[in-house]
């Protein structure tokens, strides 16, 4: 357990070193990235000391407003070429868990990548509040496993199962639930515009801290 936790504390800190050389290389005050984002200047402080943990939709939302690719806070820092591909073994991506929803992000080690590629595992929780998210670009799900329910402002929930897929605008707020007792597998791409003001709302609580 406690190598578990160290592994995630390292992995914030690092995430929070990027995150001010970001910052500070857009010539940004905390006080600019938090009228951009709705985050408060202590909780991007925490974020940046490693104190807290950086929520997906949060990290989609710095790689717009600080002008970085969008997977610069989820490539391994690992020293590696860059080139033009890339391979994920199996249950061998970085691993962002959370209550609702698993990420495992896939093929991160391109140069100047501006698109995410996910393995995501939805799990059950049939009375959870739905909280509606929305970010820049397309998002592209297929099923692998299980059967999702997609809820997208504007239509009627959108039952999908096994081999399914959907597209759709990403700036359309949008939640998901896994059908039933069993998570709901999927495959999952963001592509996110540069230079795009996005105000998302996470699945994680922004106030959760190591």
């Amino acid at each position: 357990m406690g190598s578990v936790k160290n592994a995630i504390a390292d992995e914030a800190a690092e995430i929070g070193k990027r995150v001010r050389a970001a910052r500070k290389a857009k010539g940004l005050k905390l006080r600019e990235v938090s009228e951009a984002t709705g985050l408060s200047v202590p909780h991007l402080s925490k974020l940046e000391n490693g104190k807290a943990r950086l929520s997906v939709d949060l990290a989609l939302e710095l790689c717009v407003v600080l002008g970085v690719p969008a997977a610069h806070f989820f490539i391994d820092s690992q020293p590696r070429q860059r080139n033009r591909r890339s391979i994920t073994r199996a249950g061998a991506g970085l691993q962002h868990p959370s209550d609702h929803v698993d990420f495992e992000v896939l093929c991160s080690d391109l140069a100047d990548k501006r698109s995410l590629h996910w393995r995501v595992t939805v799990k059950p929780a049939p009375d959870a509040e739905r909280r509606m998210r929305s970010h820049g670009g397309e998002e592209f799900i297929h099923v692998i496993a299980g059967e999702l329910e997609l809820y997208t402002e504007g239509y009627d929930p959108l039952r999908l199962s096994q081999g399914d897929s959907v597209t759709f605008d990403g700036e359309m707020p949008h939640d998901y639930r896994a059908v039933g007792d069993t998570p709901a597998v999927l495959l999952m791409s963001n592509e996110i515009p540069m230079g795009q003001n996005l105000h998302l709302v996470a699945w994680e609580d922004s106030d959760d801290s190591i």
